[in-house]
């Protein structure tokens, strides 16, 4: 730059220059982070959410247009800071420098930019390690149910709409009818395991009703959330997988017109029982305070299942025969398919419905486990793109630290020969330029941590 003054060069001719160059780094720059972005984008659609349809590329112009503007910026700010000082040299001085000056100088900008690089690299990679962290306790939580090993069914007609409520009752009637009898022929199939009816699906929809206990003038509400009433039919715990814990599940005795009959999670057993078994002891449940008069003996106490979603507090839940509830409904057909034959009993499940009733006009089946997923998938979606983003920095950050270093050692050539020359040796060498590194990176991993 000296010379070039010396020469006759005008200062804006060389703003000029220096801030091509630093357009041009920044406009490569962003190029590359382009083509990174649209191929990381593009694995992340097919992998994490690859039942969305995307109607646009993960790259269009819009995100180019501010890509290239972001990088014009960064080019001509970074082009100024590094022009000004060049620009205004003691050229007396700059002439007399070069090869045989022992430089040596550390820039404290250049430094400081190195240890941001480091930090954010850091801050990037701990933020990733969280979510992966979050991944792995979501995998062990214990749902009180297999989401993955149920398939669930239910069945729909055209006219449902706008119907009156005789209409509307018969219509409803016919629907069980239809879901009874697909269970009856579901249940002969050598394909599953079990299946069952529910009202009620844990990550689909609970009742709450007026209930109170035996010993309790009302049943208090736990963690915000009244106690949460299904109707399931026979097998059902054995088809969603629920431990039973004590005394018995509901058989095919145990339906409408029959002894009205109860189950109560362990959290049910634990707060209003205190841990003591509530077996024979009574559920009063009804639609108003004053219906709250029959008696479901308590027959058996299973785990607790999560009913809404993935950050669920313990919560009170009961269950009933299906047959005997009123003032709810909405029954569906679950199914549990032998070990990896979910997709030929989904298809099972919908043929079987359709040969009941050709007339359905739509039959929806879909994994249980469907339901859980998009919960799980912020935390998917951030372990991937904090990982990607981190790793990315930390190349970034080793990229720029060895830049940093090499400048260094290049300015300080001739002293090294020296050095080398009064007898230094290789190793001390060796750690005056690793002091460097190892103090740019502890700096950057404490800013980072922190």
């Amino acid at each position: 730059v000296a010379v070039r003054i010396a020469l006759g060069a005008g200062r804006g001719r060389l703003v000029r220059l220096l801030l091509t160059e630093s357009g041009l780094l920044a406009a490569l720059g962003a190029a590359a982070g382009l083509f990174v972005a649209w191929g990381a984008a593009s694995v992340m659609r097919t992998t994490l959410m690859p039942q969305y349809q995307w109607t646009s590329p993960p790259v269009d112009a819009r995100v180019m247009a501010l890509a290239l503007g972001i990088a014009l910026v960064v080019g001509v700010l970074t082009g100024l800071v590094a022009a000004l000082p060049a620009i205004q040299p003691d050229l007396t001085a700059a002439l007399k420098s070069g090869a045989r000056e022992a430089g040596g100088r550390t820039s404290t900008l250049r430094a400081a930019l190195t240890v941001s690089q480091a930090a954010l690299s850091i801050a990037l990679l701990v933020g990733a390690g969280l979510f992966v962290r979050s991944l792995d306790k979501i995998k062990s939580l214990d749902f009180g149910i297999q989401p993955e090993r149920i398939v669930v069914g239910n069945v729909q007609y055209a006219n449902w709409v706008g119907l009156g409520d005789i209409a509307h009752r018969g219509e409803y009637n016919r629907r069980e009818d239809v879901l009874r009898q697909a269970l009856d022929r579901l249940r002969a199939d050598p394909l599953l395991e079990n299946a069952a009816l529910s009202v009620g699906l844990p990550f689909q929809t609970s009742f709450g009703m007026n209930q109170r206990v035996t010993g309790w003038d009302s049943v208090p509400t736990l963690n915000g959330n009244m106690p949460g009433l299904s109707a399931v039919g026979s097998n059902y715990f054995e088809t969603v997988g629920t431990k039973l814990l004590e005394g018995r599940v509901f058989t095919d005795g145990d339906r409408a017109g029959s002894d009205p009959v109860a189950i109560v999670n362990n959290t049910m057993r634990q707060l209003l029982w205190h841990g003591k078994s509530p077996l024979g002891d009574c559920v009063y449940w009804g639609g108003s305070a004053n219906e709250l008069t029959t008696c479901s003996r308590i027959v058996g106490v299973v785990a607790d299942q999560y009913r809404y979603g993935l950050r669920d507090k313990p919560m009170f839940s009961y269950f009933i025969p299906y047959g005997q509830q009123k003032g709810f409904g909405g029954t569906a057909l679950l199914i549990r398919p032998k070990p990896g034959r979910e997709a030929d009993a989904s298809a099972l499940l919908r043929r079987t419905l359709f040969a009941v009733d050709p007339s359905i006009s739509y039959v929806r089946v879909f994994s249980l486990q469907s339901s859980i997923d998009p919960m799980v998938r912020p935390w998917k979606l951030g372990a991937t793109l904090l990982t990607l983003m981190g790793v990315l920095a930390l190349i970034v950050a080793s990229i720029g630290l060895y830049s940093v270093l090499s400048y260094l050692v290049s300015q300080r050539t001739r002293e090294i020969g020296v050095r080398i020359a009064l007898g230094a040796q290789a190793s001390s060498i060796i750690a005056l330029v690793v002091r460097s590194s190892v103090g740019m990176t502890l700096a950057g991993i404490a800013v980072g941590s922190g």
